[in-house]
């Protein structure tokens, strides 16, 4: 309901509006029962219409309302009147940070006693498992008595939050007055550069926004500034700030605090802000008692200020203002930015189109169909889009097409309702559509061929169909002259490939090998894009040269990206993709039987997975992600240090141990159809040895047989190769089945693994290498076996259970019935459970401690990945 002047909600009444945002509005009102000024915010109508926003809004609320300290501004409640939800937030009186550091720089105590104060109200967030994530002069309050409060905690988020556009956790944010680009500027210009990269978050980017505070009191100027938001985080992600502008007043171990905290690697970053709080503490000999004093010279500033409680995704504001200054023909460096779009999901098909002049684009989240132009802040819903896929647009960019119940759909922006063009034959699922210029619509049927029907609407037709080496089309769509057809032909075997259609009857022309992509689209610069897809942050974009008019690659291939697939070009350089949500922050623990005792291994790290254990229990390899890519780590339990075994720009995963400790063997590269198993000595030394082509390797104990999974286009087979390299690799199961994760028994005379034939994953062991005897384990589902070291047991997953069963000896095992161990937080399986990764847990050898991937940092959702300039940086090689 609408808020105006005398408005009673409870015992709150309405004195006036402060602002308002895309995360509600706020207005200042009275608290009749207390006699206090409070601030009122009133939460966007979708929340109330959407309860999984709501409640989880709640419980964020519930967390942020217990920081009390004295250097945050807090949350006094959450209202629910006649239906309509208001959050109560503490009023604060003064100015800001932001409309102090306008007139100047901070005398030295007093940068150093307002930081000091602000890292206090910080650090007790951080122990509350808080993270503010938008933190900037504009969000600190100098109040007159002299104390600072921290703003805009309502807006931060708790360490185990959803990544949703609907929580606490938006930021950067807006205030009231955030309607020029030097506001936006203004926010940004605090971005870490994890964070400035799209990617998942924790504490340290708190650090970094921290020092960019401290740098700015001291300085009287932003660290990193630019006249665009693009030229900004351009500076952030490449540039140091001017450490000459730090006064030469300034105490050392202030200095040094500084570097500490704008160091651009978060690992090497300041660890915890209490100890900024610690470094800015009176030293001995020195004095940081300066009052803070903000009545001088106040004139300008209102009488009332409030938190900035106003939310806007970093991402989505600095593209929305990257596209609003945009010239038609951009130049200069490549710029990437993202807009997170949760809900989005990745799929065999295309789930975005671009226009080719750039200017809107559709795509899937939700299940439905969405048309974001890029010169607003909104996206559209298409209706009737409901489980809508495979949008593509008409040849005028006027029409946008989609699929749904099983028919083709056409729908006009600005109009009312799509209309139906034709069924959808065959499967009911087409996995692209493109529009000719002579208004002919192609359509690639999943593994039925290529249909045709008029763009006006009809009966669609067959126009070619499949043989009998090719499995289906993927993604057709059409090169500049509007009449030829340009898709992915996916082949049996490894002969897939870029081919177009033409001719009368039409004609298949293969004109590029690319056994690896997923998708192709040309680019009117003169590249085909493809890219590899499936296997998530290691999603490839590659460009090859093409000539239109000779249908011929005129050059080699390079890869453009790593993590984002499905690549759009417009007319003018730009370049949209899908990326896929990058891996969470997680670390390793040690974990009691009985689900107690956590101790954590080490430091948090990306993408981590696959815990392996050394035969003598010293040593722990495991695969983390660094810069998209998946490394072998190994820790040393003993001593607490932590190597990076491998290097290369490819994905390694699944570290697997000799018997002896002397070696690790790991899945290395290319995707699940190509991916190799590599072994290296486990100290790092040696060159690698590529031993077969699979993945998920285990040695028997004997160290004499590898057993591995070999992909059959996205099902499992059980492969074993002997290590002396006196015989090839053979098959141990192949069956229609999917097959994977195969794990030996400490005496190797029986492999478990997991395998869908029941219709879902269950847990089975056969006798090795006979193959015979085979005896099911699990009886509710069952993924990523492994024996316990004393081989009296097999543990597996159970969704988000740990279970366990006993094994007794005998010429067959004799299997007990499963109980669980302990359950997990769904992240701490889910981060592994997927045919790329390894299992999530491994046993030490008493088989009473376990050790586990616990999730420690936001799952973050998948986005559309903004290139501008794309082809500048290749052009300069």
């Amino acid at each position: 309901m609408p808020l105006t002047p005398g408005t009673r909600l409870g015992s709150y009444e309405i004195v006036g509006p402060l602002g308002a945002g895309g995360m509600g509005e706020v207005h200042r009102a009275r608290d009749t029962r207390l006699g206090r000024d409070v601030a009122i915010k009133a939460l966007p109508a979708e929340f109330a219409r959407d309860p999984e926003r709501l409640a989880r809004f709640e419980r964020e609320a519930r967390l942020l309302a217990s920081l009390s300290h004295p250097n945050i501004a807090g949350i006094h409640g959450l209202e629910d009147v006649s239906g309509h939800r208001y959050l109560v937030l503490e009023f604060v009186e003064g100015e800001t940070l932001a409309e102090r550091l306008a007139r100047g720089p901070l005398p030295l105590d007093e940068a150093i006693e307002v930081c000091r104060q602000v890292a206090a109200g910080v650090e007790a967030a951080h122990e509350n498992g808080v993270v503010h994530r938008d933190l900037k002069p504009g969000n600190i309050m100098l109040t007159p008595s002299g104390a600072v409060k921290v703003l805009d905690f309502g807006l931060a988020k708790g360490g185990a939050a959803s990544a949703s556009a609907s929580n606490l956790s938006a930021s950067p944010t807006l205030t009231h007055a955030a309607t020029g680009v030097g506001v936006i500027l203004g926010t940004a210009a605090y971005m870490s550069p994890e964070q400035a990269r799209g990617r998942a978050v924790d504490r340290r980017t708190d650090v970094w926004s921290f020092g960019c505070v401290l740098y700015e009191c001291l300085t009287g100027r932003q660290a990193f500034a630019g006249e665009t938001v693009s030229d900004l985080i351009a500076r952030i992600l490449e540039r140091e700030p001017d450490w000459s502008a730090v006064p030469a007043t300034t105490p050392p171990r202030v200095v040094e605090l500084l570097r500490r905290c704008l160091t651009k690697d978060a690992t090497l970053r300041l660890r915890d802000i209490g100890e900024a709080r610690i470094a800015l503490g009176p030293a001995r000999g020195e004095s940081n008692t300066a009052r803070i004093d903000t009545r001088a010279d106040r004139r300008s500033a209102p009488a009332w200020r409030v938190p900035a409680m106003f939310a806007a995704a970093a991402a989505v504001v600095t593209t929305i203002v990257l596209f609003a200054i945009r010239p038609s023909h951009p130049a200069g460096p490549v710029r990437r930015f993202r807009i997170p779009v949760p809900g989005m999901t990745q799929t065999f098909f295309s789930p975005l189109a671009l226009t080719r002049n750039g200017r809107s684009i559709a795509y899937e989240a939700n299940d439905r169909i969405w048309i974001r132009r890029l010169d607003q802040t909104e996206a559209t819903e298409v209706p009737g889009s409901s489980k809508g896929r495979s949008p593509f647009w008409s040849w005028d960019e006027t029409t946008l097409c989609f699929t749904t119940n099983k028919k083709l759909w056409a729908f006009t922006p600005g109009g009312d309702q799509p209309r139906a063009l034709c069924d959808i034959p065959e499967s009911g699922e087409i996995v692209g559509g493109a529009w000719s210029a002579d208004g002919r619509i192609v359509m690639a049927v999943w593994r039925g061929g290529l249909y045709q029907v008029p763009a006006s609407g009809g009966v669609a037709h067959l126009s070619l169909p499949i043989d009998d080496s090719t499995v289906d089309f993927h993604g057709p769509s059409f090169l500049p002259d509007g009449r030829t057809l340009l898709l992915y032909v996916h082949d049996k075997g490894e002969r897939s490939a870029v081919a177009i259609l033409e001719g009368s009857p039409p004609r298949l022309k293969r004109v590029y090998d690319a056994p690896q992509w997923a998708s192709v689209r040309y680019s009117s610069s003169g590249y085909l894009l493809g890219t590899t897809g499936g296997t998530g942050p290691g999603d490839e974009t590659w460009a090859v040269p093409f000539s239109p008019g000779s249908r011929k690659t005129t050059g080699p291939a390079f890869r453009v990206m790593v993590g984002a697939m499905f690549a759009n070009t417009s007319s003018d350089g730009m370049l949209v993709a899908y990326a896929s949500a990058p891996s969470p922050m997680a670390r390793l623990a040690w974990r009691r039987r009985d689900g107690g005792g956590d101790q954590p291994i080490g430091e948090p790290q990306q993408g981590l997975s696959g815990p392996a254990l050394s035969p003598d229990g010293k040593y722990l390899a495991y695969s983390a992600e660094q810069d998209g890519n998946s490394d072998i780590w190994v820790q040393d339990l003993v001593r607490g240090t932590r190597t990076r075994l491998t290097s290369s720009p490819a994905q390694e995963l699944h570290p697997a141990w000799s018997p002896d400790g002397t070696r690790l063997f790991y899945a290395f590269e290319g995707g699940v159809s190509h991916a190799s198993i590599v072994a290296i000595g486990s100290d790092g030394t040696g060159a690698p040895d590529t031993v077969a082509h699979g993945f998920q390797p285990v040695v028997s104990p004997d160290g004499k047989n590898l057993a591995y999974t070999v992909d059959r286009k996205g099902s499992g087979d059980l492969w074993a190769v002997p290590l002396d390299g006196r015989s090839a690799a053979k098959p141990f199961l192949a069956t229609s089945a999917s097959e994977e994760g195969p794990a030996f028994s400490p005496d190797g005379r029986w492999l478990a693994y997991s395998s869908d034939e029941s219709g879902r994953d269950e847990i089975y062991i056969r006798r090795f290498p006979e193959g015979d005897l085979r005896t099911q384990v699990s009886v509710n589902g069952g993924s990523w076996p492994r024996w316990t070291r004393r081989g009296d047991g097999i543990y597996f997953a159970q969704r988000d259970t740990l279970m366990l069963v006993s094994v007794g000896d005998g010429p067959r095992p004799v299997l007990g019935m499963p109980h669980r161990l302990f359950m997990a937080s769904a992240p701490e399986f889910q981060l592994s459970a997927s045919i790329l990764r390894g299992t999530p847990v491994d046993a030490d050898i008493t088989g009473q401690r376990f050790i586990v991937v616990q999730q420690t940092g936001p799952r973050e959702p998948p986005s559309l990945l903004f290139v501008e300039n794309w082809l500048e940086e290749f052009r300069k090689r």
